[in-house]
């Protein structure tokens, strides 16, 4: 039972992973004869090396200080990590890949992109930095590494660009819970009530 209680307290007491368990996972973890202890220290083992492999912070900060909603990382068990916007009165939406390291980036939990792109053809690895003007966010990308995963010729960082747009066009369509202080500075600039403009992105390669 103690061992059952640390594993339940390792993948709920951390928001941040918000553990997503698969079928075959989950038949594992209850098996009669398995070690709770044993994978209570296995889950945490993999938790901390997803963030030091992803440049990733835990995104506590957000649980305590957003009242409308938080924004955190979702462990997954094969490669990268989703992300998880949690609003207080909507509907939770779940993001994975180039969306998911984008929404960490814009929530200051990440520094780094590395992550499949252009339907798997390519990997993107890149130092990454956010700075905004009202609703304007500027995407600082610096280092920019692409690696082909095939015999392809593209114009890789057009690519990027694509999905990068899309991906923030997803993420900030609705404005119920405002998970990336858009609002927050908008109001802070032009008084509250004033019109929020549309969110846009400008992608700079540094």
């Amino acid at each position: 039972m103690a061992g059952e209680n640390l594993y339940t307290s390792l993948s709920c007491c951390f928001p941040l992973w918000l553990t997503l368990f698969t079928a075959s996972w989950w038949d594992i973890l209850n098996t009669a004869d398995h070690s709770w202890a044993a994978d209570a220290a296995s889950l945490y083992e993999d938790m901390k090396a997803v963030e030091r492999e992803y440049d990733l912070h835990c995104g506590l900060q957000q649980l305590f200080t957003q009242a409308d909603g938080c924004a955190v990382p979702a462990y997954r068990a094969d490669s990268g990590y989703d992300f998880a916007l949690l609003a207080a009165d909507g509907a939770s939406v779940y993001v994975s890949g180039l969306q998911a390291q984008l929404a960490a980036a814009l929530c200051g939990q990440t520094g780094r992109f590395f992550t499949a792109f252009a339907g798997g053809q390519a990997v993107c690895d890149t130092r990454v930095n956010v700075t905004a003007e009202d609703t304007t966010v500027q995407l600082h990308l610096r280092d920019t590494d692409f690696q082909p995963l095939g015999a392809y010729n593209e114009d890789w960082q057009a690519l990027l660009c694509t999905e990068l747009q899309q991906a923030f066009s997803a993420l900030t369509a609705d404005d119920a819970a405002d998970f990336f202080h858009l609002q927050f500075w908008h109001v802070n600039l032009c008084g509250p009530g004033s019109a929020l403009p549309v969110p846009r992105l400008e992608i700079l390669f540094e």
